[in-house]
């Protein structure tokens, strides 16, 4: 009886082992079910880890690289569009120059606020910001590059007053528009001393997408709108300037914008070559992120369909396990007296 008894015993206790075997089976197909994946962590990938720390550490270093891109070309294309701006605002006030100088009367007044008007459109472009960064700034990004219109503005009105008045001579007045430093153009101080940004976007390529607000192209068209917006034709009965010299000032306006928009263009060819280079780089780094993604989850990820069949067949073999270890538990010790 004993010996029948220890036999009973052990049957049942080798049952209730089976059973928590099975249980935690189940439990490890539900959690891959749930989580998608073949193991809860790496140690479970046995000698296949450190493929997988590889590939991570890849898709990883692709994902930072791919926001540097978007982050880039974001900037780079507010650029464009900001000089794109600028050339079409500068032609704006060369085309009303020329329609007044041709008409032979110049309205001097609706140029000078054709000329106002754009100065100060031409301001908020040079200002453009990408959230809180000033896009042609370069390392000074948290100082707006144009700075003060009203600086500018006084010092193009004294110029031509000066002028107006014998002051100084027409020569003196170009030479000192000439000259004028950045803040005398509006700029802000710190401008001047601003470094160039460039952002890495692959293992062997970084892009300089900078464009600052003080490249001559930008000078040189804030010069011609400025000079356009304070010109004022002079009076015979008070004024020392002449009207040949007033159409002098017109002209060297004219020719300041004209220079500056030839200038854009080269701005705008170098940006849109980084550009390129950006979205070349882009289309390689989306192939490899892809490709890395795809080899991390042929190993860590399940096969849906082959863990509901496993699952199903533990569903089967459990309730086989439940219905041997009921008939077992009714087998006791008394049955055997």
């Amino acid at each position: 009886m004993l010996s029948g008894t220890t036999s009973l015993l052990g049957k049942t206790a080798s049952q209730n082992y089976r059973l928590r075997s099975l249980n935690l089976q189940m439990q490890d197909l539900q959690r891959q079910l749930s989580s998608q994946k073949k193991h809860a962590s790496l140690t479970g990938f046995d000698t296949k880890a450190f493929r997988i720390q590889d590939l991570r550490a890849t898709s990883d270093r692709l994902g930072t690289y791919q926001n540097n891109i978007d982050r880039v070309k974001t900037r780079v294309e507010l650029t464009l569009d900001s000089v794109t701006q600028i050339r079409d605002i500068a032609a704006e006030v060369e085309d009303s120059i020329l329609i007044q100088t041709r008409e032979g009367e110049i309205d001097i007044e609706r140029v000078n606020t054709i000329a106002d008007v754009n100065l100060r459109f031409l301001q908020d472009l040079l200002n453009t910001q990408d959230g809180t960064r000033n896009i042609l700034a370069g390392t000074d990004s948290q100082t707006p590059p144009f700075e003060s219109f009203t600086n500018l503005a006084n010092n193009f009105d004294n110029e031509v007053a000066n002028w107006l008045d014998g002051t100084q001579t027409m020569s003196d007045l170009m030479n000192n528009v000439e000259n004028f430093t950045d803040t005398e153009l509006g700029m802000s101080a710190s401008l001047s001393s601003a470094g160039s940004v460039s952002t890495k976007i692959d293992d062997q390529v970084s892009v300089d997408f900078s464009v600052l607000a003080n490249e001559e192209g930008f000078r040189n068209i804030i010069k011609g709108l400025a000079l356009t917006r304070a010109a004022q034709f002079p009076d015979e009965a008070v004024d020392v300037g002449t009207e040949s010299e007033f159409h002098q000032i017109l002209n060297r306006a004219t020719e300041y914008i004209r220079t500056g928009m030839d200038q854009l263009e080269d701005i705008n060819a170098r940006v849109s070559s980084e550009l390129n280079l950006i979205l070349g780089v882009e289309e390689n780094n989306k192939r490899d992120f892809n490709l890395a993604e795809n080899l991390i989850a042929e190993e860590e990820q399940i096969d849906t369909a082959e863990v509901i069949v496993n699952i199903q067949n533990l569903e089967t073999q459990l309730t086989a396990s439940y219905e041997v270890t009921r008939l077992t538990s009714q087998m006791s010790l008394v049955n055997f007296l």
